[in-house]
């Protein structure tokens, strides 16, 4: 079953009194850039996609996020339990090193 995985700078609109946000839109890239616009808010996320074959076609399988934890860290899984890839950590810890920890 074929994977792929892509970074996504969601744009949120947060709603502060339930502690919660809507994703209004999506920034997808398979390479970790920066925020598009820093006036917005936005929230970072690597996304895996698996995909099955149906008749003939690759299908969308399964999707599973893995969000920054509390503390701006990338988790070690997904939340649906697999385990993320050493080179996308590697590419977050050098964009997170550059970018002064924000």
């Amino acid at each position: 079953m074929p994977i792929a995985y892509e970074w996504d700078w969601e744009e949120v609109h947060i709603i502060e009194e339930e502690d919660v946000c809507d994703v209004i839109d999506h920034n997808h890239s398979t390479k970790l850039e920066d925020k598009p616009n820093e006036d917005d808010d936005y929230q970072l996320c690597l996304v895996r996609d698996s995909f099955c074959p149906i008749d003939g076609d690759l299908k969308l399988g399964g999707r599973s996020w893995a969000y920054l934890d509390d503390d701006g860290n990338l988790p070690s899984h997904f939340d649906g339990g697999h385990k993320i890839p050493k080179r996308f950590q590697k590419e977050f810890n050098k964009w997170k090193e550059k970018n002064n920890g924000k």
